[in-house]
């Protein structure tokens, strides 16, 4: 092929005639522009929405398996979908439970649609002796036995009266003796001055530690920036205006938990990023331009950039996801690499005495900056917006929206580059500085170069290709870890507590969800699940109807004959105040037969009475809360006792729903072993429930084989990235030398940055893997740059002249900057890309300006 050259008389002929049209309209053209920045960011705030949904990011082909049995799980149980998840912890069963009764009230009030709480649910409490087991049953038994006695006496008469003598009848036949569950909670009242009077002994769980979960499904705000805020907040706001317990610790997670605490993240991390990209910028544009009206231009210009592709993303998409939202980091590293190269050839023009007339010195430098640059950033808009479309066929909907809006950014970058920069300038011309003397550590670049330049051609190629094919060796093992959960922060409170729930092998968002046909089919199969080593637990349908009910029935009735005539006290105002002395009375002649600590607890009931009853108004108080609480105790334990066997079709449409499909299909829920926060364990559990059940389904499952996805996308997109990107290159360079050359540095970024991630331990995820196109469309620019100005000094131009050389220099490390503040972002996805297109800058920017110079002079050798 013949080569095409680097300015063609159409391109100079267009430049001429634009460059006199900019300098007659330079102010029409910045009122057209800053005119349509606002009305774009005025459409953003208008009309733009925010998606947090992660599952959004991915368009699975409907013909893959685990998405239709995914999507056949979802169509029967959509109350699993978008929920919020409260979980109470305490070391006091009743406590959890008196607060998690509480907490649901409150949010009953809240407009958050009725919240399912199964450890308070009334059918399951009416029921709960039948779920003891039959050694529980037994030992709860005695326990109601051994309390009869004193029910019985409370049962005479409501008064302090009736308690005093009570306990002190028990104290002084049985001293040191353990009280009756109705005699400890009464004294416990007297002494606290807050009664919770039992009639039988609290049925609570085996365990050290209790766990109650609310579960919330409540519609979510789609047009608010943050979809479920409202949610979360309203669900914060109750906790705030019910506060637990000091023993009792309240936590929020579940999907909707989690999408809030994503969106939250990336929004900060955005503004945290923006914020110190401007910093960086900056500072790096002051040390490399040092023209305070060249910088302002830059700025204005990336100020409208942002504005307008905001606009630009509300009309061609809709909205941002939480891997779209960077592209405000994207354009920072994009625009300035343009505006860079444009302003830092123009200020070497106007500067390195190539134009001498002082009237039009300006529009001259600023003509001829386009004619030098205009062609290879038009071929950088090209080449880019390529890489970035590259995942618009595939199935990764979320880097294919950020795709299209990058590609429209890196446009918008380009037509403001050559329109409002110059105009810009125009208005405001700059200074003529030395190029050689705009940064303040020149002289230490000088050597640094003059050192690199020593160096033998062959040494520094030998370095490269050592370096090369070591990181080659090691980049085979860059693992992809396709869990939603490496993208969060672990630290975060949602995060925490799904973890804790995972540990506690609770069901989760993250269970496994299996479809079984009855309950024998339920029953077979849960068999088989348990034996797995990932497995740690496994529920059904089934496991919610009790074992041995006959039996337990048959025990429960023989307890029943013995309170079924009992009849709670009515409450009466009037008081024997002789019968209050005498039981005061008794109880000190107790207190003074008894020894050590009987006689001190006795001693203390005693003061606690004694001060009851010089209050008529506590007293009576006291006396009506003990009325209530005995007929409401003794009605609770009637229920308990009379309840009756019950099959899965007498449960409660609103638990069962949660247990049996419609078309009566039996929900299964499979809980992991252990953590699943990284591959290994996630691999394991999902491959071997899968082989197990072939139609599990839930979040964990679809992230497994969305996995899968993922990867196809990302190899198909880079694929077709390299392709689109060479044949651009091939049809402006003419030959193949120079496409070549311009992606050498860019692969061999590729394998480095690969490499480091094993040396690392670092995994490819969700997000960081978009890295491999990023590269591709950040990188090709550089390439194109000095490629692009070394063939114009094979016809007369010096070659890698110090405009040229610094722009490389100061676009890369703007980019670094960008990239860096990303990596600071509380958002892991976004934090993991700028941490690794950080590396791959870094690592780009040395190859770039080290050896491709030198492959260069090898391969495209300079004509006479």
């Amino acid at each position: 092929m013949t080569e095409m050259q680097p300015s063609s008389d159409a391109h100079r002929t267009f430049s001429d005639g634009w460059g006199r049209w900019l300098n007659r309209n330079a102010l029409g053209v910045l009122v057209v522009a800053v005119g349509l920045s606002l009305l774009s960011l005025v459409a953003f705030y208008q009309f733009g929405a925010l998606n947090s949904d992660l599952s959004k990011l991915i368009k699975p082909s409907d013909s893959l398996t685990w998405y239709q049995d995914n999507e056949e799980y979802k169509a029967a149980f959509p109350q699993f979908q978008q929920t919020a998840v409260i979980v109470v912890r305490g070391s006091q069963y009743s406590r959890v439970q008196d607060y998690v009764r509480g907490l649901v009230g409150q949010l009953s009030q809240d407009k958050l649609g009725t919240p399912f709480a199964p450890g308070i649910d009334p059918f399951l409490e009416r029921h709960k002796l039948y779920f003891l087991s039959q050694a529980q049953l037994d030992q709860w038994l005695k326990g109601a036995n051994y309390n009869q006695g004193t029910l019985l006496r409370l049962m005479d008469e409501a008064s302090l009266a009736n308690a005093l003598f009570t306990y002190a009848d028990f104290v002084s036949a049985n001293p040191g003796q353990v009280l009756p569950v109705s005699l400890e909670t009464l004294v416990q009242g007297l002494l606290t001055g807050k009664l919770d009077l039992r009639s039988h002994y609290p049925l609570e769980p085996p365990g050290d530690e209790f766990i109650e979960v609310v579960v919330i499904n409540a519609e979510q705000q789609l047009s608010d920036a943050l979809p479920n805020a409202a949610i979360v907040g309203s669900i914060q706001r109750a906790i705030a205006e019910y506060p637990p317990p000091t023993d009792v610790d309240v936590a929020i997670t579940g999907e909707v938990a989690l999408a809030h605490e994503e969106m939250s993240a990336a929004l900060s991390g955005v503004e945290l990023a923006g914020l110190l990209s401007l910093v960086f910028l900056g500072l790096i544009l002051h040390l490399g331009i040092r023209s305070g009206r060249i910088l302002m231009a830059i700025a204005g210009t990336l100020a409208m950039g942002i504005c307008l592709t905001l606009g630009f993303a509300t009309l061609v998409v809709g909205e941002l996801n939480t891997l779209s939202m960077i592209f405000v980091v994207l354009f920072f590293g994009l625009g300035v690499d343009f505006a860079a190269h444009f302003s830092l050839r123009a200020q070497a023009n106007l500067s390195g005495g190539l134009i001498q007339s002082s009237t039009q010195s300006l529009t001259q430098a600023l003509t001829q900056a386009l004619k030098d640059t205009g062609p290879a950033l038009v071929l950088c808009t090209l080449t880019s917006a390529a890489s970035f479309l590259a995942f618009l066929p595939t199935a990764y909907r979320g880097f294919a929206e950020l795709g299209i809006i990058s590609a429209g950014g890196i446009v918008i970058a380009l037509l403001l580059t050559v329109s409002v920069l110059p105009a810009v300038l125009l208005r405001w011309p700059p200074a003529p500085q030395d190029p050689d003397r705009k940064m303040l550590i020149t002289p230490l670049l000088r050597r640094l170069r003059r050192a690199v330049d020593r160096l033998s051609n062959l040494a520094v190629a030998g370095f490269f290709v050592a370096v090369f094919l070591l990181a080659l060796n090691l980049a085979k093992e860059v693992g992809f870890d396709y869990s939603v959960l490496a993208m969060r922060d672990a630290d975060s409170p949602a995060m925490r507590a799904l973890l804790d729930l995972q540990r506690d092998q609770l069901t989760t968002d993250y269970s496994v969800h299996v479809l079984a046909g009855d309950a024998e089919a339920a029953a077979e199969l849960k068999t088989r699940l348990l034996a797995l080593p990932s497995v740690g637990a496994v529920t059904t349908p089934g496991d919610f109807v009790p074992k041995n009910q006959p039996a337990k029935q048959a025990r429960l009735a023989q307890q029943q004959l013995l309170v079924q005539d009992m009849e709670a006290p009515e409450f009466s105002p009037a008081t024997d105040p002789e019968s209050l002395a005498l039981a005061l009375e008794y109880l000190e002649e107790v207190v003074a037969e008894l020894e050590g600590r009987s006689a001190q607890d006795a001693g203390q009931v005693l003061e606690a009475a004694l001060r009851l009853a010089q209050s008529p108004t506590q007293r009576l108080a006291f006396e009506q809360q003990f009325a209530q609480q005995l007929r409401e105790s003794l009605a609770d334990l009637k229920r308990l006792l009379t309840a009756q066997p019950f099959a899965l079709a007498d449960v409660p449409e609103h638990f069962r729903s949660r247990l049996v499909a419609p078309d009566g299909r039996h929900l299964m829920s499979v809980n992991p072993a252990q953590k699943l926060n990284d591959r290994q364990a996630t691999d394991a559990f999902i491959a071997e429930v899968a082989a197990t059940a072939p139609n599990a389904a839930g979040r964990s499952v679809v992230e497994w084989g969305i996995g899968a996805v993922v990867v196809e996308a990302f190899q198909q997109a880079t694929a077709m990235a390299f392709a689109t990107i060479f044949l651009l290159l091939l049809l402006y360079f003419r030959n193949w030398i120079f496409p070549l050359l311009v992606l050498t540095p860019i692969a061999m970024t590729v394998v480095l940055t690969f490499a480091v991630c094993v040396l690392f331990g670092i995994s490819l995820n969700m997000a960081n893997i978009l890295m491999v196109p990023l590269i591709l469309g950040l990188g090709v620019d550089t390439g194109i740059h000095i490629v692009h100005r070394y063939r114009q000094a094979q016809i007369g131009a010096p070659a890698m002249d110090p405009a040229i050389r610094r722009a490389v220099l100061i676009s890369g490390l703007t980019t670094i900057g960008t990239f860096c503040s990303l990596s600071l972002s509380p958002h892991q996805g976004a934090a993991s890309i700028g941490l690794l297109l950080t590396v791959a800058i870094s690592l780009l920017l040395v190859i770039s300006l080290v050896l491709l110079p030198v492959l260069l002079n090898w391969f495209a050798p300079a004509r006479s």
